[in-house]
């Protein structure tokens, strides 16, 4: 493993994680001597936790910062006993040498104060001391935190055939590389697997299913060859929300010209019957807060009005849900209703934020008497004029 020179607290905190998972990995497996390269990078990690501290945003106290330079401190002396323990071949030694800089480690992360901030961003940046809900869309707070999930897709039964049934196990693991076998269930699911083709023409919001083993399989069909995108938004305990995108290609002959994306949300959509209408209070710009309001109605024609639905129904613990993607798929949003009124329609609104201008795509869902309703529009977000 290369050592990279860390930017900030964040990032050192992360490599010490890494480093430690790796190191645990050589003992467990009998190889002391691929140690000494990880505890010497531990040991020259321990010396930059103290300044990166002090230099990045988080706000702590002047005790905690003292307590998190003497250990530090300690925790590089830590780490050069561990490879000398490694570098002697003393197993016992070299395990118990670990344990003691993995709860020295354990020290220096318990004085920095966590913060946690709603996912959608409900109340621009404010953050909040301990885990819990958005008072705004309900939603579980995220903590704020440099480490990064990841999730690898494996077909389960030899290679993806567009049009050809097959069966797909997750793998969620932790930034520690450590599998995550522990889920809290939102909105009814442990997984949300929201996935889309690489033009945005083709969408789907699946729920793959938890195995005793911790991996999660979904039966499923891609209906052509090509690229997709799957966004896996789960909740792990005290950590919340994460969005994982992960790429993959169904092989074959792309015979099709990409769905080109063009704005439509001004115009009314006729969707099963279903005419549904989509209000943005104007124009959509980075920074602030949009609130998409969607008005409902039963109607046998785009020109009619018809005929107001009063009676949604919640779907997935929600009376909606919105997912929107950018045209390169670099930015996501999974959003939920304003629970600020009891209502059932016509009017769903939800609230999203945008950090990058572009062209995006929204897929809302709905529920009317058992059937879900998702209704698609593209719009751009632009940078507010001066």
């Amino acid at each position: 493993m290369e050592f990279v020179e860390p930017r900030s607290f964040a990032a050192a905190m992360q490599q010490c994680k890494q480093r430690l998972a790796a190191i645990r990995a050589s003992i467990d497996g009998n190889k002391l001597t691929s140690i000494h390269a990880d505890a010497y990078v531990l040991a020259k990690l321990g010396f930059r936790l103290g300044p990166l501290a002090k230099a990045s945003k988080l706000v702590i106290a002047d005790e905690e910062m003292k307590g998190i330079f003497l250990g530090a401190r300690l925790f590089s002396k830590l780490a050069d006993d561990l490879h000398e323990l490694a570098d002697a071949a003393d197993g016992p030694g070299t395990r118990a040498g670990l344990e003691k800089l993995a709860a020295q480690f354990e020290v220096i992360e318990s004085r920095v104060p966590a913060q946690f901030v709603c996912p959608m961003h409900c109340e621009e940046a404010k953050t909040y001391a301990a885990a819990g809900t958005c008072p705004v869309c309900h939603m579980n707070l995220k903590k704020i935190t440099a480490d990064r999930y990841v999730v690898r897709v494996d077909p389960v039964a030899g290679p993806l055939a567009a049009g050809t049934p097959a069966t797909l196990k997750f793998t969620v693991r932790d930034p520690v590389g450590a599998p995550v076998r522990s889920f809290e269930r939102v909105h009814e699911k442990l997984l949300h697997l929201l996935m889309v083709s690489k033009d945005l023409s083709w969408f789907a919001h699946e729920h793959p299913e938890l195995q005793p083993d911790g991996t999660l399989l979904l039966a499923w069909t891609f209906p052509a060859p090509g690229e997709y995108t799957l966004f896996h938004d789960f909740t792990p305990r005290e950590v919340g929300m994460q969005v994982v995108p992960v790429t993959l290609t169904v092989p074959g002959s792309v015979g099709a010209r990409p769905v080109p994306l063009v704005p439509d949300a001004s115009h009314p959509k006729l969707i099963d019957g279903y005419r549904v209408s989509l209000d943005t209070g104007g124009s959509v710009t980075i920074g602030g807060t949009t609130t998409f309001k969607y008005t409902i109605a039963r109607s046998p024609s785009i020109d009619k009005p018809g005929t107001p639905v009063v009676d949604l129904e919640p779907y997935l613990g929600a009376l909606g849900h919105l997912i929107i993607v950018s045209e390169d798929r670099a930015q996501f949003v999974h959003s939920h209703p304003r629970e600020d009124a009891s209502g059932k329609g016509p009017s769903v609104s939800f609230a999203a934020q945008f950090t990058a201008p572009g062209r995006y795509k929204a897929w809302a869902q709905f529920q009317h008497q058992g059937k879900v309703l998702t209704v698609p529009f593209v719009f751009d977000v632009t940078v507010p004029k001066q």
